[in-house]
Parts: C-alpha cells; structure tokens; sequence
C-alpha cells in the first residue's frame, strides 16, 4: 500500500477493514485539491488521511469512527476551511466520531497570511 498514494473503500467493506500495522494518526480533508496534495507530499507512512468531500457523508463517518477504534487514537485531526463552514464540520465530526478533534492548518494567522478577503453575502428579503 505504501506505492499508492490513496485508494477508495465503499462504506459496505467496513466489516471487512483491518489495519496492517500501527497507525499514529487520521486526517480528515474537506477539499480535494487539499487531499491530493496533502496524500502525495506530506502523509506520514503511518497516518491515514481521508477526503471527506466538504460535510462528510454517514459513510466516511462510519468509516473514520471504524478507523479510530481499529488504531485506539483518541484525537482525530481535521483540515478544512478556515470558516465557520470548516469549523462547523469539525465539530460535527468531533461528536458524530465522539472524539477530540484538533485543526490542522487552520488558524486566523494563515488566514491572514494567505487568505483572501470575501464580500459579504447579500440577502435579499421577499
């Protein structure tokens, strides 16, 4: 497995998932380009990193709460926007998995340093 850079597993072969050997930590990546990037230059050969797809589906759930209980970690880290949006979906995962879940490369100094200022949405009442 340490030739692929990633691979897919559909919720039903859950049963079937075992782990190999130790895994010291799980990641979970809200945007794709942030997955592959992260999946081919900086994994660790023993950290699994997961491409949620934005608000992770009951499947990647099922699949990270299975993961973390298989490796016996207690903090799951979790890389998405650095909005109220990622900041929502952490916490999500954070009670949906039952676990601390840590930020990863999302505090207002890279924002600041990298970000790009937004307009504000406009709402328009009826």
């Amino acid at each position: 497995a340490d030739r692929l850079p990633y691979l897919g597993i559909p919720p039903e072969a859950l049963e079937s998932l075992s782990l190999t050997r130790p895994v010291r930590s799980v990641l979970t990546i809200e945007n794709l380009e942030s997955f592959h990037r992260h999946v081919r230059e900086a994994r660790e050969p023993d950290g699994i990193a997961i491409y949620c797809a934005g608000f992770p589906p009951l499947g990647v759930v099922r699949i990270v709460r299975h993961l973390m209980q298989r490796a016996d970690l207690t903090l799951l880290h979790h890389w998405g926007d650095i909005d109220p949006g990622g900041i929502r979906i952490g916490r999500y995962l954070e009670e949906a998995v039952g676990l601390r879940v840590r930020p990863h490369l999302m505090s207002e100094a890279l924002a600041r340093a990298n970000g790009a200022p937004r307009a504000a949405a406009a709402i328009v009442m009826p």
